[in-house]
């Protein structure tokens, strides 16, 4: 570990006011409440819940609808809420845009993950969903959302399961129109009979799904839609990677079936992806009138298999810039594509600011299809908590990867933007900037810490990594915001 001081910011730090804090509670777990529902009882209206680290149990957990904020102190590998015997882990309804479900690992829960229903919006970020539902289970082994809009980001959601005739293993959508975003859907599975392994959107949903890789999801056992199963429903999915996910019926990637389905795929990669009975490997496409529109869109369409199924009563509306080219993924699992992808600099304007890793779009000519944005170089920000105290440190994980063939050689400094707004240092770095050689297809990591002087002003920071040329422009920069309190 690295410690780094800044004497200077000693003296700056005096000249700025502090801010005035929050009228909210914040209580601890098990601090104040031993148990996480015994807080969320106690709790009101814009309250915060902070929970410790370590393994938490947790049975139909409930907000009851109000406007609460529930996080992990260190984020999901730190924190694991785990169900019992019967019931999702959390059970929702009610909930307002205003309530916030953040950074755990939610696991174990016999009936599913979570279930958010009677028109709950709540948020839900920087979870791992993981080891839900079971044979007994029937919708939504990770996620139900039942007429309801729920914010999910930033989540992983991986290895849950449904047993026969269930739907949706991942994610289950019902007269649900969630936003589902900068998520990985992994790993999922439903059963005999079953539909949707990574999402299934059911009864007039309309999800919007944006910058998700979807992969290794499977509907086996005359099952359909390994990776998303759509019927009489209008999901829109944007900048979204589809592969290696499988179906025994149909629809490897997407399944597509009812009256109402007015779908649109928009740069995206639909590609690897395979059914038993070879209908419609990466798209099915049904009956009863149904229109899918698809644009800027890399789909696998090989001569003599049946990759796009297109029943005769349906309708495939083939937009302009799409590709049949293999999009060059770095591979093994790995979904970032490559230096000379053709799906780099390929896709069409999009009202979307970054990727799945948080990296700025467009980089280049134009955005890229899929939900990595091609950088040579991308780099992560791991925070080991977002509040720090006057005397204490600030400590961080970063992790650069090299996604090309070829070594990359770059710096990286640091700066950060005080509660009133400045940049220290006005000129120069914070850290750095130290030269970084990462060898082809290569990561590297450290944890770096920061002193927080005593006299240091209370209020928000944004702490701003950047990679690159320092001097003049940053090729690629991450940041994170974070609380200096009492």
């Amino acid at each position: 570990m690295k410690r780094l001081y800044v004497p200077v910011l000693l003296a700056l730090a005096a000249a700025i006011s502090a801010a005035s804090p929050g009228s909210a509670d914040t209580y601890y777990v098990p601090d104040d409440f031993v148990t996480i529902q015994a807080a969320l009882d106690a709790a009101a209206n814009g309250d915060e819940i902070i929970v410790r680290d370590g393994t938490h149990a947790g049975t139909d957990l409930t907000f009851a609808g109000k406007a609460l904020t529930l996080r992990s102190e260190n984020g999901p590998s730190a924190c694991i809420i785990e169900g019992a015997e019967s019931g999702w882990v959390f059970r929702f309804g009610n909930e307002s845009s205003d309530s916030i479900l953040d950074g755990f690992t939610i696991t174990h829960g016999p009936a599913g993950g979570i279930v958010c229903m009677s028109y709950s919006s709540l948020a839900i970020t920087n979870c791992i969903v993981t080891g839900n539902g079971g044979e007994m289970a029937g919708f939504g082994g990770g996620i139900y959302c039942s007429y309801s809009d729920p914010t999910i980001t930033n989540c992983v959601i991986t290895d849950n399961s449904l047993g026969a005739f269930g739907d949706g293993g991942g994610i289950m959508c019902w007269s649900a129109s969630p936003t589902i975003a900068n998520c990985v859907i992994s790993g999922n599975s439903v059963g005999y009979m079953g539909a949707g392994g990574g999402i299934h959107c059911y009864y007039y949903s309309s999800p919007v799904i944006t910058n998700c890789t979807i992969t290794g999801n499977s509907a086996t056992d005359n099952g359909g839609g390994g990776g998303i199963y759509s019927m009489n429903s209008t999901p829109v999915i944007t900048n979204c990677t589809i592969s290696g996910n499988s179906s025994h019926f149909a629809g490897g990637g997407l399944h597509f079936e009812g009256a109402a389905g007015l779908e649109t795929l928009i740069n995206c990669i639909v590609w690897g992806n395979e059914t038993a009975l070879d209908v419609g490997n990466e798209i099915y496409i049904g009956t009863y009138g149904h229109v899918l529109t698809v644009g800027s869109t890399d789909v696998r369409d090989r001569l003599g298999f049946d990759d796009v199924y297109v029943d005769p009563l349906a309708i495939l509306n083939w937009l302009e810039g799409n590709i049949n080219a293999d999009p060059l993924f770095v591979g093994a699992g790995d979904f970032h594509l490559t230096a000379g992808s053709p799906c780099v600099d390929s896709g069409a304007a999009a009202a979307i600011d970054d990727d799945i890793d948080g990296d700025p779009r467009p980089r280049g000519a134009g955005f890229d299809m899929g939900s990595d944005e091609f950088y040579e170089v991308s780099m992560r920000l791991v925070p080991d908590a977002d509040e720090a105290s006057r005397g204490g440190s600030l400590g961080y994980d970063v992790t650069v990867t090299n996604h090309t063939d070829v070594v990359q050689t770059f710096e990286y400094w640091t700066m950060v933007r005080l509660p009133n707004g400045s940049m220290y240092p006005p000129s120069g770095a914070l850290f750095g900037p130290h030269t970084v050689n990462l060898p082809p297809f290569a990561s590297g990591s450290a944890h770096l810490s920061h002193a927080i002087p005593v006299i240091a002003p209370l209020g928000m920071y944004t702490y701003n990594a950047y990679i690159g040329p320092n001097p003049p422009l940053p090729t690629n920069e991450r940041h994170f915001d974070f609380e200096v309190a009492p």
